[in-house]
């Protein structure tokens, strides 16, 4: 079966390919003329490297259908442990579901769950209130130290910048995460991770947020905004250089940390006193991770 579909100004053809069991495999074949390139979508039951599978949770979307998901879920892992118990995997929560599910880590872990990705953003409670993240700090530490009962790591997101963010916030990230033994868990660009702001943002609704916008930049698809502390925007823009100069060097972990912790320490005025007690920071070394860093 073909179809000519229309993308814009280039067009492809979707072609179906019979497979087995009434499954069938997609491609997209160029018109000719066209300036897309030839690719194609492997049907379900194909062999493949990796599965990625979304949590529904938006009740308009599953009307009465959502208390059964946690246990369908749960039933995939078993299976595929079943199936294939040298298949390991991760999955992306938010830390309030991670203690209330308190319950389920033991079983992720045997089945071959390796890492958490949390949002954890910042470590300010009255920034994660502005940013309605439902959790806590205290919160986020339990959320830690649940999942490392049962071997499985939590690798965090952050954005350390927001409008609110001032030097001494990034500082109290970048101290949460040694103390916390997490060096090796957050990709460096996460310190460098600044608030987007989209046109429809439910943010634009805050009285505190909108004194710091600049006007709507359609080609960025964003709203600019400055620091209630200029200091923080230009500690940003330094962390972003030294990162970028950092993974260009292919630098290990724990010495782009120490610079980055140096350069913050420096932003807030501490650089010239006293060197505080050492932080351990931990194995840097075979943590689980992607094979790429990740950001939102």
């Amino acid at each position: 079966m073909e179809q000519d579909i229309d993308i814009g100004a280039r067009d492809v053809r979707s072609v179906v390919e019979p497979g087995r069991e009434g499954h069938a495999a997609w491609k997209l074949d160029p018109v000719p003329g066209g300036s897309l390139p030839r690719f194609r979508w492997p049907a379900e039951w194909e062999r493949h490297e990796a599965t990625w599978i979304a949590w529904p949770h938006h009740e308009p979307d599953w009307p009465g259908k959502l208390g059964p998901i946690p246990w369908v879920y749960a039933e995939i892992v078993r299976a595929l442990h079943e199936r294939r118990p040298e298949l390991t995997f991760d999955c992306t929560t938010k830390v309030e579901h991670v203690l209330e599910h308190a319950g389920v880590w033991e079983e992720m872990a045997a089945s071959g769950c390796l890492f958490v990705v949390c949002a954890l953003e910042s470590v300010n409670d009255e920034i994660l209130v502005r940013l309605d993240k439902g959790h806590t700090t205290a919160e986020a530490v339990l959320a830690i130290d649940l999942l490392r009962e049962h071997g499985i790591e939590t690798r965090p997101s952050f954005m350390p910048f927001t409008p609110w963010t001032t030097p001494r916030d990034v500082l109290e990230i970048v101290d949460f995460v040694a103390t916390h033994d997490l060096v090796a868990n957050v990709d460096a660009v996460q310190y460098t991770i600044r608030l987007l702001v989209p046109e429809g943002s439910l943010l634009l609704e805050r009285e505190d947020l909108r004194e710091h916008l600049g006007p709507y930049e359609a080609e960025r698809l964003s709203y600019p905004w400055r620091s209630a502390d200029p200091a923080a925007d230009r500690l940003q823009g330094r962390l972003s250089a030294l990162v970028e100069q950092s993974a260009a060097a292919q630098e290990a972990t724990g010495l782009t940390f120490a610079r980055i912790r140096a350069a913050v320490r420096e932003a807030t005025g501490e650089a010239g006193g006293p060197e505080p007690e050492a932080i351990p920071m931990g194995s840097t070394e075979g943590r689980p991770r992607l094979t790429e860093p990740w950001f939102c």
